[in-house]
């Protein structure tokens, strides 16, 4: 294996082995990246002020690296978001957005009709789900075809061992970290409709091994528009639900987006 390979393997077992109900998150637009050989990644930094008789305080950073050589794939993913609000000139004590992403994943292709072996691990936190810790870990399959000209598929299917702990638990929740088994299957499909200009679908579903009716899905459209050789704009909009949530937690969340990404 490449060294940088060993790097993002240890930094797999780190991820592991650190504390972060649920919901899905998309790492299919980095996962599906035709990355060159080396490193290469990109970087997305947003930040939200209001002042006056509404105040707000907001901002959010990510950032990816990929690597790439011969036939191993790797990239290491991270997230964070944080923001406060108030009135009248005056801010709240506490925040109203609070998380945490870090997701690393790496490949193998096995030159064998576009399959390839897959193991990931990943850590998150988010206040407002009441989610703790959330670690998990996983390895599965992946294959990848171009069904038509310019459209290009991947399926995949990975078995997941997931750690998680509530904040305040309630009559009901667990009360300390506990492990779930799932399944994680998801498609994700790309049309690039013109030179810059591509359209993109990541469908999810992660039923648990002991009961397959507790399920969460995830549903994600994006369009990218290159405007620059290092800069384009990225407007999605995902719909992710859980089956069974933890209490006083909403059974499904959306978001719109809007994101310039730098690439390097």
């Amino acid at each position: 294996m490449h060294p940088r390979h060993i790097v993002l393997l240890a930094f797999f077992f780190s991820v592991v082995a650190a504390n972060a109900s649920a919901q899905i998150v998309n790492v299919q637009a980095f996962a599906g990246k035709l990355a060159t050989p080396g490193f290469s990644g990109q970087a997305a930094l947003a930040a939200d002020w209001l002042s006056g008789n509404s105040n707000v305080l907001a901002g959010t950073a990510g950032a990816t690296i990929f690597a790439k050589h011969d036939a191993w794939f790797s990239f290491l993913t991270g997230s964070a978001a944080y923001g406060i609000k108030g009135k009248s000139g005056k801010y709240d004590d506490d925040s109203f957005q609070e998380k945490t992403f870090v997701h690393v994943r790496v490949r193998r292709d096995l030159s064998f009709n576009g399959l390839s072996l897959e193991a990931l691990a990943q850590h998150e936190f988010d206040r407002f789900r009441r989610l703790k810790t959330r670690a998990v870990t996983g390895v599965g399959l992946r294959w990848d075809g171009d069904v038509a000209t310019g459209f290009h598929v991947a399926l995949g299917a990975t078995y997941l061992a997931q750690f998680e702990q509530l904040l305040r638990p309630k009559a009901g929740d667990p009360v300390d970290l506990y492990l779930e088994h799932r399944l994680s299957t998801y498609f994700a499909g790309v049309l690039e409709i013109s030179p810059g200009t591509a359209l993109s679908l990541t469908l999810y579903a992660q039923p648990l091994f002991e009961n397959y009716l507790d399920t969460r899905t995830l549903v994600d459209a994006a369009i990218q528009v290159a405007i620059g050789k290092s800069l384009a704009l990225r407007v999605n909009w995902a719909m992710g639900t859980d089956s069974h949530p933890a209490k006083d937690v909403l059974e499904s969340d959306g978001a719109s987006k809007v994101t310039f990404v730098a690439s390097f």
